[in-house]
């Protein structure tokens, strides 16, 4: 026993460094073998994909009709005149696409961008006589165009309609142009093209119901909770911020917006005159829905 013990002492004392090298390298190669293991998945996929609408859960009888109807406005297909009974009219002159379900697709209907961009599908639909932008492409994204400015140099900011009516059997003499969105760039990043364009993507509006539902106060209320831990890991801001720093009120009602382009919008900034607002700037969809 005294010589084992020696033993090991003398082990010890050669290589001095040997049991932490051992531990460390253990400690070191496990997680480098978790991470040899780890994949990416790629996209999520559920039972819902590609179906219709999922109401929210507990959602009551009273209620389902309206949701139910929602839905059935949101996949409405717009043309310009002449429509069957399961159709709108009121498409143009100038327009992003024909329904607001072609673009809100993915996973299923409210969502975003599905993986094949429906554009290609709209934009020459009727005999319309429009070009695809540059930037869009038939496996990318959904994109809107956003000019920097105007062509007179004015800040402009605005969505700029991709296509236009014109050549539509169903839009009579119509002959409105195309907008220009050229130079070109790649059509797959966006990169690279005309600079005094900007891009959004369509925002899945899941659950907007339910932001449109929370009380200014809860929101002022969290704003001002957890204050000085807050300030120690340089946590601040306010409310949809504009020039000056105040908070973006509705000029309707002072409430706090909370839709539109980061809810900048003075009008826009509630679901109520977001929806027409959207009617209009998407599928060019005439006056009958009111702002007001």
């Amino acid at each position: 026993m005294c010589n084992s013990n020696a033993a090991v002492r003398r082990v010890s004392v050669g290589f001095p460094g040997l049991q932490a090298w051992l531990l460390a390298a253990v400690g070191l190669l496990t997680p480098l073998a978790i991470l040899a293991q780890a994949h990416d998945p790629g996209v999520r996929h559920a039972a819902t994909d590609g179906g219709a609408p999922v109401p929210l859960t507990g959602i009551t009888s009273n209620e389902m009709p309206y949701f139910q109807d929602g839905a059935r406005r949101f996949q409405i297909e717009e043309v310009v005149s002449g429509a069957a009974p399961t159709q709108g009219n009121g498409l143009g002159p100038r327009f992003n696409s024909n329904s607001c379900s072609s673009c809100h697709a993915f996973p299923y209907v409210g969502g975003s961008s599905p993986p094949v961009n429906p554009l290609f599908s709209i934009a020459n639909a009727g005999g319309a006589v429009n070009h695809m932008p540059w930037f869009e492409a038939r496996n990318g994204p959904v994109r809107e165009a956003r000019f920097v400015q105007s062509a007179n140099g004015v800040p402009d900011g605005g969505v700029h309609n991709l296509f236009v009516i014109t050549g539509r059997s169903d839009a009579g003499t119509c002959n409105l142009p195309q907008p220009s969105f050229f130079p070109a760039g790649d059509p797959v990043s966006g990169r690279g093209g005309n600079r005094n364009i900007i891009f959004r993507t369509p925002t899945p509006i899941f659950g907007a119901g339910l932001i449109e539902a929370i009380p200014d106060s809860a929101i002022l209320a969290n704003q001002a909770a957890n204050a000085a831990l807050k300030q120690q890991h340089g946590v601040r801001g306010h409310p949809n911020a504009i020039q000056g720093g105040n908070v973006n009120r509705s000029g309707n009602d002072g409430t706090i917006t909370r839709f539109g382009w980061g809810g900048l919008q003075r009008r826009d900034g509630h679901l109520q005159p977001v929806v027409p607002a959207g009617a209009r700037g998407e599928r060019g969809l005439p006056g009958q829905l009111s702002n007001s």
